[in-house]
């Protein structure tokens, strides 16, 4: 199987000679470039909250002052109620134990 880049093609299995540590991305609505660490939960927390969307409930208010995070795991939910809430004071926290 070959993957096409632009005009070229590579042989897919030449992507199992690399390994991506982190990738950097931008998102709509935000300034800047955010990480997000392939080795780490990010991947699945960037697709919890910005592809399934499971913030958007309809529970939520149209409009916030303050909001308190209290479990921001890596802040990509900082990100996301920034962008929906860009008024709001957003406070986050998020418990680190470091290596063991």
């Amino acid at each position: 199987m070959r993957l096409h880049i632009g005009e070229n093609s590579v042989p897919v299995e030449i992507f199992s000679k690399f390994v991506i540590d982190e990738i950097t991305f931008p998102i709509e609505g935000l300034e800047g470039r955010f990480i997000c660490r392939m080795c780490e939960t990010d991947p699945e927390v960037f697709q919890q909250i910005f592809i399934k969307e499971e913030y958007s409930h309809p529970a939520f208010p149209a409009q916030a002052m303050t909001i308190v995070d209290a479990g921001a795991n890596v802040g990509y939910s900082v990100l996301y109620f920034k962008r929906k809430y860009p008024d709001a004071k957003i406070i986050a926290i998020e418990l680190y134990r470091g290596k063991q």
